[in-house]
């Protein structure tokens, strides 16, 4: 598989039938070790100018998606390998919603879409997760929107305590 790296987290397969593996998971997973980011995606899709774009995605545990909503885009998860939470928010940051996800055999969720600009983050329950994404396109960094009332990537000790805290929110929830 030949692949041209775009940034630390960002990689595109460059042959027009894309193919995935085991063994690829498990390099995905060795990349989204990246101890700035934790996590690392393969982009499917020829280029951000395409209409669909479909990613395989690694997190890893440590890492920080921020709260966030797509002001004019649809997005779906379908879980390979580990468990997560989906947090959906209402806009002043109370939990409107929480996915409990896993893969097939977990029994959990494994496949959800967000049709909508709702907030929302993950929480990973494993080690690492991986997952397939699929959204549409083209992407255009200015139609996300973060949270104000969620800390900024760059602050290691306040997005850990906001993760925290969430964390702690979602396993008090009766559901």
């Amino acid at each position: 598989m030949k692949l041209k790296q775009i940034s630390k987290e960002v990689y595109y397969q460059e042959n027009p039938i894309v193919k995935i593996n085991s063994q690829f998971i498990d390099y995905l997973e060795v990349l989204a070790t990246n101890p700035t980011l934790q996590r690392v995606r393969l982009c499917a899709h020829i280029d951000d100018q395409e209409v669909l774009h479909e990613m395989i995605i690694a997190l890893k545990k440590e890492g920080y998606i921020r709260p966030h909503k797509h002001l004019k885009k649809n997005e779906s998860f379908h879980i390979i390998k580990g468990m997560l939470d989906v947090v959906i928010f209402k806009d002043n940051g109370e939990i409107l919603e929480v996915i409990h996800m896993g893969d097939y055999h977990s029994g959990k969720s494994f496949y959800y879409r967000l049709s909508g600009p709702y907030f929302h983050t993950l929480i990973l329950r494993t080690d690492y997760v991986v997952l397939h994404e699929a959204t549409s396109g083209p992407f255009c960094k200015d139609e996300t929107v973060y949270a104000m009332w969620s800390p900024a990537q760059e602050d290691k000790k306040l997005t850990n305590d906001f993760m925290l805290n969430l964390e702690q929110q979602v396993d008090s929830l009766v559901i």
